[in-house]
């Protein structure tokens, strides 16, 4: 007998019961499909991302590495049109790009430190006369920073969290709010350095480097 076909007042409780466990079966296999359909629609939207975005990412870095500022912006401006056309991703590791091409060095200047300390260091032996300008850069996740030259940098408001950072020269630069939380600072030199507000382990204003001439 098909009971579904009855009203369901007359029919017996464990019937309706039974009939009631069925729907909630249905509306489950519906809403994990919706799901799974959702998920593969987004790892789709993902790869597409990243398959614009990353050409136009190292195309662009290493224009601004050898010193192609004009070619770089070309490239940033790119990455704008991207980031626009994937605007409801919302990625949040790229909260940090500037959405203005005059400020796209800031963007590059942040690529290269990711390339790690050497990249860095030579960069900025061949552009002595530049500052560095990295705020509010994200510059976290475990990077192996030891030794990099960020004398005289703007590292405001910078995420640094995780970074391997022993022996770096902080020397007159402005770490003023940045997080340098669970960062390894061994013999890094914070001398003149502007560290108002920048916070290390356990959110605490930082006391745990060599600060002497610091302002904190």
């Amino acid at each position: 007998m098909d009971w579904s076909q009855h009203g369901k007042s007359g029919l017996p409780g464990w019937v309706r019961y039974w009939l009631q466990r069925r729907e909630n079966k249905r509306r489950w296999r519906e809403l994990t499909e919706t799901a799974r359909q959702n998920r593969l629609q987004r790892e789709a939207y993902n790869d597409a991302f990243w398959k614009e975005w990353i050409p136009l990412n190292i195309a662009g870095r290493d224009a601004y590495y050898r010193g192609a500022y004009a070619e770089a912006s070309q490239f940033f401006e790119g990455l704008l049109g991207v980031l626009q056309k994937f605007e409801k991703l919302g990625f949040y590791q790229l909260d940090s790009l500037p959405r203005d091409v005059g400020e796209s060095s800031r963007w590059w200047q942040h690529e290269i430190v990711h390339k790690g300390a050497c990249d860095w260091n030579t960069w900025r032996r061949a552009n002595s006369d530049v500052t560095p300008d990295l705020r509010s850069q994200c510059l976290n996740n475990n990077l192996d920073l030891n030794g990099a030259n960020f004398a005289g940098a703007d590292l405001a408001t910078a995420n640094l969290c995780d970074s391997h950072l022993k022996g770096a020269d902080f020397r007159g630069a402005n770490v003023a709010g940045a997080s340098l939380a669970y960062c390894y600072l061994q013999k890094a030199d914070f001398r003149a350095a502007n560290l108002t507000g920048a916070y290390n382990i356990w959110a605490k204003p930082i006391r745990l480097v060599p600060i002497s001439g610091a302002r904190i």
